[in-house]
Parts: structure tokens; sequence; C-alpha cells
């Protein structure tokens, strides 16, 4: 069976991440001022070890770095070198796929994104691929034609970002 693998960064994980990571740096500081009885200042202990940017910045690239793999058991983003990271969609649960085009209006701008998007049988979006499957799209609709039975769908759509976060189903 032919399986597709795509290498995405996330971006929209980063600000998550970063946040998590300070948190986390700033309750340290604040044990070791405790422990310690010696007062730190953030900012001060970054700018004297540089070195703990790169511990910041080590876990953004471990959680932020996917692998979306396409195979007879489905759809699955797996985060690269943490595995355990993981979102799965089998072929049972999809009722539609579609190649759609997303139009974002904002303050009379229109910007146009291009997505693969899978609709479960409520009617809800399940999973959504960004422009990172373009260059193998026709590929990718090969393999989900071959494995279900689902219909195919190319359609536009203004403002999705109720759906895309699960506010609103999609009615065709």
């Amino acid at each position: 069976m032919t399986e597709l693998r795509f290498f995405k960064f996330n971006y929209h994980l980063i600000p998550f991440v970063l946040s998590i990571c300070v948190a986390l740096f700033q309750v340290s500081v604040f044990i070791t001022e405790i422990i310690f009885e010696v007062e730190f200042n953030i900012y001060k202990v970054l700018k004297d070890n540089p070195h703990f940017l790169i511990l910041l910045i080590f876990p953004l690239i471990l959680v932020c770095y996917n692998v979306i793999v396409i195979d007879e058991k489905g759809l699955k983003r797996v985060a690269f070198f943490i595995p355990i990271i993981r979102k799965n969609v089998k072929w049972n649960k999809i009722k539609y796929y579609a190649k759609v085009t997303e139009f974002y209006k904002k303050k009379g701008q229109i910007n146009k994104k291009k997505a693969l998007w899978l609709i479960d049988k409520k009617g809800y979006l399940i999973f959504r691929l960004e422009d990172d499957y373009q260059y193998k799209s026709e590929r990718i609709f090969d393999v989900i034609s071959k494995i279900t039975d689902t219909k195919g769908l190319s359609i536009e759509v203004d403002n999705p970002y109720q759906i895309r976060n699960g506010f609103k189903k999609f009615s065709e």
C-alpha cells in the first residue's frame, strides 16, 4: 500500500509552547530563590546564560515539527521527534473529503488559501491540511478514492473560522 508523508512545522503551536517553557522557567527560578535564598531576575539569567535560550527552543522544535502520514489505516498527524503526540482519523469516520479554497476577508483584503478538508459523518471538520499538500494533491486524492467510498468535493468557503474551530457544521 502506498504511504504518503509530509513534513511540516506547525507555527500555530509556537506561542503555546513558548508560554509553557517560560512559565516553567519562571517557576524554576522562583523555586531556586526559595531553596537557595538568592534573588534572581529572569531576564538577567537569560542574558547571562544564553544556553538557557537553547533549552527553550529545543522543546519548541520537538513539539512543533510534525509528520502527516496517509496510509491504509487513515490519516495521522504525529510530532516527528516525540511520536506520542498525534491526531488520528480512520477512513470509516470520513463522509466527505474536499479540495477547499478558503477566502479570508479582513479589512477590505481578501486572502485565499487552498486546503484539504476531511469531514465526518456528523458534518464537522475533523482534519485539515493547508497548502503543504498542494504539490502531491493528486496522489492524495487517488489514495483516498481507492481506500474509501466517500464523496470528493471541490468547494469555496468564505471566512471558515467557525467550521475550522468546530462551532459550525459543514453544509453542502
